[in-house]
């Protein structure tokens, strides 16, 4: 019998695979087919993506050069799949990361089913089900909808719902916080490196021409530390300059104070605006140092470029501010090639300066590398394509492909360029996410052989004579404060606190930076405006997801609530409702009978169980307000009758054998104790009006933020020995087998309308 779901599925790949597969290739530089298990995606832009056709339960981390086996690759028929999915997403699509996401958990929800026509309900429900499953299928939406639309699977399936299991508990949330936050060790540790490695004095810089890459890091990571910035968009899309100043004189009793601020030309990113973006007062000295040293260090390079965006100009309009006892030998006035500029800008001071150049069998000519003419004939041969450009091919195909064989200086230099400008479609520019910068004037500008890169990306990237892509710099910068997982298996790329012997347990991410200054500037009383534009932000609310204070010392930071004696007492629970949403930017709180809860009930409904008469008591999502005269009147009731239930039950025999009802009375026991501290709290004289109480069981201790001073105190409770509590209870117990009814009890029970 036919199956219409596998027909349809049929039928649209044979339509698809007529296709033209246009900008993109497979792992050799080829036109791209549908038996390649790698492709890689051009953007119009130029930069690249890697997208790989291999099994997600065995291939965690795919490597583009590697060779796969036949049960590592996606079976033929869910290879064609995924690659028909593919096409249709970077069609839609344009962001990269969201192409990658979208595509990742597309083939591993495709991975999960044997055949997709069959797909029915309770194997969807199950695949669903499963906690690490859920996270792979985080974006797997657009999967399922495709083949909905196209008739691959039942219109009637629903796709169920994807629950975040690690945002239920308030502890799990707060510790997901602090992970965005770094360790400030590492911090520490990247302040000592940068006073190893950049000079103090601009004098103190000479010419480095390999050995860059953790100069690099460090400068990156200062820039990191005085703003806080989309590091990879907005910091590698700097341009050369110099730190900038204005000073402010104010008058103050009579007396003149002067007031520097400090600021970068910076490219907005993220639709935020171009701007003069603030530098840390600080951080003014490191900034100063790291700018001095990129300046000078990375202009090589950046003669190098504007060479390659016009080779005939004469040689000093491509110098620039690049100095060189080497220029003599050279008429400023007339153009260079390719080699003689590379000996002026001290590529070859290292090394040999001769080389031999292409002629008859038995004959050797050598030639100095500044003395190479345009008609002179270059001969390749592994070493002396090692002296020319710093690095070989180890393809000989590849080589010839780009360079040709034993081509004259004029053609190498015609080639050679033409590689730049395929490697990076943008050329003399390169972007970054939304950011584009003129690497001419790009303050981050590096060859290959300066950052000792490898070969994988794209061949005789480790040239001196290669440009570093804006991509590039953006990985090396991430991979040298992190180890990754990829490199960790491989044993490649130790980390910067690894290279100076500071031990494999510290690191940071490029975007924990700025995390961590928007929180030390929330702690500082900063406004969350002034933060959110420092930050680059239109929106303030997103500012918030960067502020990881705990929300108890959030509070602190509540604007002063008027408590006029004039003001009802009534009231008081309401304006610090409202002065708490303020302060935390969370709109789902809500107003109990005893307080604020603060759990989002819509998307987390409440699982706190206890067992008072007030339900919300001691819950960590529950705050009490000082003066909520209704809320301490409810809380002294419920205590009265929880203590009136800890005596009857102490004086019931049955305590001494049944260890179900000696559990109850210790937690019983303790939970009243600290019910007791809380109406003890909200009574105190000395605390104002309006501040807030809070609750942290794993502490034990409670969180008070005054209304007033806006500063949160901790008033830590003595341990209850609830054992010792229940032990005395069992060695007081009278042995007889009658509980005496309290008649304060049923007095109390009947005053709430609770006895039977």
């Amino acid at each position: 019998m036919i199956n219409i779901y596998k027909e349809n599925l049929d039928n649209h790949l044979k339509e698809v695979m007529n296709n033209d597969l246009t900008n993109i290739y497979n792992k050799d530089n080829k036109r791209a087919s549908w038996d390649d298990n790698i492709w890689i995606y051009v953007y119009e832009d130029g930069t690249k993506q890697n997208i790989y056709f291999l099994n997600p339960l065995l291939i965690k981390n795919p490597i583009r050069t590697k060779n796969y086996t036949k049960n590592e690759v996606l079976d033929n028929n869910k290879k064609k799949v995924a690659m028909a999915f593919t096409l249709h997403i970077i069609s839609t699509f344009k962001n990269k990361e969201s192409i990658r996401h979208i595509l990742i958990s597309g083939r591993y929800f495709h991975i999960l089913i044997d055949e997709l026509h069959l797909l029915n309900q309770d194997i969807l429900n199950k695949i669903y089900s499963s906690k690490d499953d859920m996270r792979k299928l985080k974006d797997g939406s657009e999967f399922f909808y495709w083949c909905q639309d196209n008739g691959f699977i039942r219109k009637s399936l629903i796709k169920p719902k994807i629950k975040d299991v690690n945002a239920r508990y308030a502890d799990e949330r707060e510790e997901r916080k602090k992970s965005k936050l770094p360790d400030e060790r590492a911090l520490s540790a990247l302040g000592g490196i940068f006073n190893q490695l950049i000079p103090r004095k601009t004098d103190d810089i000479t010419p480095i021409y390999e050995g860059l890459r953790y100069h690099y890091v460090i400068g990156m990571s200062a820039l990191a530390i005085s703003s806080p910035n989309r590091v990879s968009a907005e910091q590698l899309t700097l341009r050369t300059q110099d730190l900038s100043k204005y000073t402010d004189v104010q008058l103050k009793d009579n007396q003149k104070i002067e007031k520097t601020v400090y600021w970068m030309e910076w490219q907005g990113s993220k639709n935020y605006k171009d701007n003069r973006n603030h530098i840390l007062k600080s951080m003014k000295d490191p900034i100063e140092r790291t700018l001095n040293f990129f300046n000078k260090i990375c202009e090589s390079t950046r003669v190098l470029c504007r060479f390659y965006e016009n080779p005939t100009s004469p040689l000093h309009k491509l110098l620039g501010n690049f100095n060189s006892e080497l220029i003599s030998k050279f008429n400023l006035n007339i153009p260079v090639n390719i080699f003689q500029l590379g000996y002026i800008l001290g590529f070859y001071k290292n090394q040999e300066q001769m080389i031999r150049l292409d002629s008859k069998p038995k004959e050797k000519t050598y030639k100095h590398i500044s003395e190479l003419k345009n008609s002179d004939k270059l001969r390749y041969r592994r070493d002396n394509l090692n002296t020319l450009i710093g690095c070989v091919s180890s393809k000989y195909n590849v080589m010839f492909d780009i360079l040709g064989k034993n081509s004259t200086v004029e053609e190498f230099q015609k080639r050679w360029i033409q590689h730049i400008y395929i490697i990076n479609p943008l050329f003399p520019y390169d972007r970054i996410s939304s950011n584009k910068i003129k690497l001419s004037e790009s303050l981050f500008c590096f060859n290959g052989a300066q950052l000792d890169l490898g070969c994988n990306q794209y061949p005789f990237q480790k040239s001196f004579y290669s440009i570093a892509k804006l991509s590039s710099l953006s990985t090396l910068f991430s991979r040298s404060l992190k180890k990754w997982t990829s490199n960790i298996k491989r044993g490649k790329n130790k980390t910067i606190f690894e290279h100076f012997g500071l031990g494999s347990d510290l690191y940071i991410t490029p975007h924990q930076f700025r995390h961590w200054l928007n929180t030390k500037a929330s702690e500082s009383g900063i406004p969350i405006d002034i933060i959110s534009m420092w930050s680059g932000r239109k929106n303030s609310n997103q500012t918030y997801e960067y502020i990881h204070i705990p929300d108890e010392d959030r509070i602190s930071q509540i604007a002063f609530i008027n408590t006029n004696e004039d003001i009802n007492k009534k009231e008081i629970k309401l304006i610090s409702f409202e002065e708490y949403k303020k302060a935390t930017n969370n709109d789902s709180a809500s107003i109990t009978a005893t307080g604020i809860c603060t759990q989002n009930l819509i998307t987390s409904p409440c699982i706190y169980l206890n067992d008072f008469v007030s339900h919300c008591t001691l819950c960590v999502y529950s705050c009490h307000v000082k003066g909520d005269s209704n809320a301490l009147d409810i809380l002294k009731k419920d205590y009265q009758i929880q203590k009136i239930r800890l005596y009857k039950v102490s004086k019931n025999p049955q305590i001494r054998n049944f260890k179900n009802l000696q559990e109850w009375f210790k937690i019983h026991f303790y939970n009243t104790k600290m019910l007791k501290k809380l109406i003890e709290i909200m009574t105190d004289k000395e605390l104002k009006d309006g501040s807030l109480i809070r609750f942290i069981k794993n502490s034990n201790e409670f969180k008070i933020s005054n209304s007033t001073t806006k500063k949160v105190n901790s008033l830590t409770v003595n341990i209850i020995n609830v054992d010792k509590a229940l032990n005395l209870i069992i060695s007081n117990l009278k042995n007889n087998d009658k509980q005496e009814d309290s008649k304060e009890l049923s007095l109390l029970l009947a005053k709430f309308k609770l006895n039977k």
